[in-house]
C-alpha cells in the first residue's frame, strides 16, 4: 500500500513537472530591473541593476544590442531555449549581441551587477569614419557592420585635443570624473560626471567637433558607441553572447 501510494505521488509529481507551462518572457521595458535612462531614434539606453544573488525576469531583446559593465562582475545568463552560460566582465568591458535574444541574468557575485544596455534601433545615416588623429588613450573595442565601441582613457590634465567623428556616437562614462568639453565658437562647458550615459552630453550627431579634457584626479574613461550608416557597411564578429 505504502508502494503505491509512493508510486502514485511520483507519477503526480512527474505529470505536474510536465504539465508546467514554460516562463513567461516580458518584453524589455517592462523588465522591473531595466530602467530607460535615455532614447531617441537611433538608440535605447537602460540602467540595470541587479542585486546580490537576484536575477531579472526572462525578457526579449528584439534589437541587437551592447552593453557596458559599471564594475567587475560574474554573472549566468539563462536563455528561455538554452543552455545556461556564466561570464565574467571587468569594469568597463563592452559586448554586443545580435538580436532577438530571451532569456534572464542571474548575479552570482558578492556585489550588484551593474550595467548600461543599449539598443540599436536604427542606422544613424552617418557616412564611414575617416582616420581620427592621434589621441592618448584611444583604441578600438569591437566593430561590425552595426555598431563600433571606442576605448578613450584621459589620465589627470590630459586633452584629446579638437576632433571630428562622422558617425554619430554615445558617451557612456565608466568611472566618475570631472571633464571640460569644447567646440569651436563655444563657452567651454564643465561637468562632474558618474559612471553611465554622460548627463546632457550622451548623444553625439555626426560631424560634431569637440575635445575632451580630464579636470579630476583620476583617471577620465570612457566608452563611444559610434552607429554607423547601414548594415554591410562593415563586418566582422556579429555575434557575442551578453548578460544583461
Amino acid at each position: 500500500m505504502i508502494r503505491k501510494e509512493v508510486l502514485a505521488l511520483a507519477i503526480l509529481t512527474a505529470l505536474s513537472a510536465f504539465a508546467a507551462p514554460p516562463p513567461r518572457a516580458v518584453p524589455i521595458d517592462e523588465e522591473p530591473m531595466h530602467h530607460r535612462k535615455f532614447e531617441n531614434e537611433y538608440v535605447r539606453v537602460f540602467d540595470v541593476v541587479v542585486p546580490t544573488a537576484g536575477q531579472t525576469l526572462f525578457h526579449v531583446h528584439s534589437h541587437d544590442y551592447i552593453f557596458v559593465a559599471l564594475g567587475d562582475a560574474h554573472v549566468r545568463s539563462e536563455p528561455l531555449d538554452g543552455k545556461p552560460i556564466e561570464l565574467t566582465f571587468k569594469n568597463g568591458e563592452a559586448r554586443f549581441t545580435a538580436g532577438p535574444v530571451t532569456h534572464r541574468a542571474v548575479n552570482l557575485d558578492a556585489t550588484p551587477f551593474h550595467n548600461l544596455t543599449v539598443e540599436i534601433l536604427k542606422p544613424a545615416g552617418s557616412p564611414p569614419e575617416a582616420p581620427l588623429p592621434a589621441m592618448p588613450g584611444h583604441s578600438l573595442v569591437f566593430e561590425n557592420d552595426r555598431v563600433r565601441i571606442d576605448r578613450q582613457i584621459l589620465e589627470p590634465g590630459e586633452s584629446t585635443g579638437l576632433h571630428t567623428h562622422t558617425l554619430s556616437s554615445l558617451g557612456i562614462c565608466v568611472s566618475p570624473a570631472r571633464v571640460e568639453y569644447s567646440e569651436p565658437g563655444e563657452k567651454p562647458v564643465v561637468a562632474d560626471l558618474e559612471a553611465g550615459p554622460t548627463p546632457s552630453r550622451t548623444w553625439a550627431h555626426r560631424d560634431s567637433r569637440r575635445s575632451r579634457s580630464n579636470g579630476s584626479e583620476a583617471a577620465f574613461r570612457v566608452r563611444l558607441l559610434h552607429v554607423p550608416d547601414r548594415p554591410g557597411v562593415r563586418s566582422t564578429s556579429r555575434r557575442r553572447r551578453t548578460p544583461s
